[in-house]
């Protein structure tokens, strides 16, 4: 496929019908019959656009579409580290936070930082674990909004695969999903064997795994430590006053799902 030929072909992401009607009306379309408005694959395409959605700014082809331009100028889409949350280990501490934790952060959370900003504060004297939660964020560059960098790819990712393509193969959508690691940017001389052998895990819940395994991996010795204490402790059946009100505890602390699994 030429270049020339390339452009004729390449998806549409516009916000309007009347954009759409006119990327249809286009010369090189026109020389396409399957492209010429009102056939299936036409349709097809009219479904996927980002006119489709309350807010076409949202829509995941409009998102991607905005990345690509941004690329094709080279201009380098803007990243920064912004507070997530802080988090006090016990949350009956007298911590004061810049930023408290929240289940089910959105697009725009978060706060910029600087140098010399204050992100807790305690009553002198006081001994205070806590965690910082960074998020390493992109700034949409339509919008403007920061998101959450790892969040971006994995939604443009999942769209195309399990929406975008099969739409325009199939004209549905609940089909079984391609593969992440599926390349469809070569031909496979079988196609099957390729689909068995491909990845299924997308490349941004495997970087999940990978950080949870090196956070969990630090305390992981301790916490079997722990248990295996406590286990021990349980089996000497202490009957001494006392002694005995501490095996109750160990006890209760033992069979704490949290407290096992690493809370």
């Amino acid at each position: 496929m030429t270049e020339e030929e390339a452009k004729g072909v390449e998806m549409p992401a516009v916000c309007d019908t009347a954009a759409l009607a006119q990327w249809f009306g286009n010369r090189r379309r026109r020389q396409l019959p399957p492209l010429n408005a009102g056939t299936p694959l036409a349709q097809r395409i009219e479904r996927l656009q980002p006119f489709q959605r309350r807010d076409p700014d949202e829509h995941p082809l409009r998102l991607l579409a905005v990345y690509t331009n941004v690329a094709k100028h080279r201009a380098p889409a803007e990243a920064a580290t912004r507070l997530g949350a802080v988090q006090p280990d016990d949350p009956r501490s007298d911590l004061n936070v810049a930023l408290p934790l929240k289940r089910g952060p959105q697009p725009g959370d978060g706060l910029p930082l600087y140098e010399g900003d204050v992100v807790a504060s305690a009553p002198r004297g006081a001994r205070i674990p806590f965690s910082v939660w960074p998020n390493v964020s992109l700034q949409q560059p339509r919008t403007g909004m920061w998101a959450i960098a790892a969040n971006e790819p994995e939604l443009l990712e999942e769209w195309v695969r399990t929406v975008a393509i099969p739409v325009l193969v199939t004209d549905r959508h609940d089909v079984s999903p391609l593969p992440p690691h599926l390349d469809i940017t070569v031909g496979h001389r079988d196609i099957r064997t390729a689909l068995a052998a491909a990845d299924r895990a997308p490349t941004v819940v495997r970087s999940r795994e990978r950080i949870a395994a090196v956070t969990g991996r630090a305390g992981l010795v301790e916490c079997w430590s722990c248990c295996e204490t406590a286990e021990a402790l349980l089996r000497t059946g202490f009957t001494l006053r006392g002694l005995d009100r501490g095996r109750r505890k160990i006890k209760a602390w033992a069979e704490d799902d949290w407290f096992c699994a690493g809370g």
